[in-house]
């Protein structure tokens, strides 16, 4: 699995300085549907959401499907108004294909370890 979900957020850029955050599934019954470790980048006007690989935890996912919370953009209402919503889209890494602004339904496959 090498895709790396982003929300853009429109207007004035929100995070001047890169600011990471590393979330980690506690509950073991919660590790049967998500990977154990999920790293989020907040940068200029845009959120990284990236899957850590190569976790051996993460073993139980292999052959299977699962959808991945998205990890929201807070914004006020004012804020929206003036610049419009967030949106996000999927960028899959292990393709060598060009693509601009490419949108792909939500769901992440564990196909294989590497």
């Amino acid at each position: 699995m090498c895709k790396i979900i982003i929300t853009s957020v429109p207007g004035i850029p929100l995070w001047s300085a890169p600011i990471a955050q590393l979330f980690t599934t506690k509950d073991e019954s919660d590790r049967r549907n998500h990977p154990q470790k999920v790293f989020i980048l907040y940068f200029f006007n845009r959120i990284y959401q990236i899957m850590i690989p190569q976790n051996p935890l993460d073993r139980i996912l292999l052959g299977k499907e699962t959808t991945l919370p998205i990890h929201p953009a807070i914004l006020d209402v004012d804020y929206v108004n003036m610049f419009g919503k967030s949106h996000t889209f999927t960028v899959d890494m292990k393709s060598n294909e060009k693509t601009v602004d490419s949108k792909i339904e939500r769901r992440l496959t564990f196909d294989e370890m590497v």
